[in-house]
């Protein structure tokens, strides 16, 4: 991945959205997309266009609730009274 950076800097994550062993919402199987945020280490930032160190994330169980985890209905139509949205 190239880019360029401002002077706040490069924050990149790896963002999983997935609906592996996903219950679903009221029992609805597949009505919302689980999320799993990592947080890319800032030592494996490099300058240049070329990198040695590689960030290895794993082996990951997608059927497993993350720590991290979030849940997402962007269908949903009760979505608004979930987030708090009225």
């Amino acid at each position: 991945i190239t880019g360029s950076v401002d002077d706040e800097g490069m924050k990149p994550d790896v963002r999983i959205y997935h609906r592996c062993n996903n219950k679903g919402l009221f029992g609805i199987e597949n009505l919302c997309k689980r999320e799993a945020v990592y947080t890319i280490p800032s030592s494996y930032i490099t300058n240049g266009s070329r990198s040695n160190n590689w960030f290895e994330l794993g082996n990951l169980n997608l059927e497993t609730k993350q720590a991290n985890e979030k849940v997402h209905c962007f269908s949903n139509p009760f979505r608004a009274i979930f987030d708090g949205r009225k």
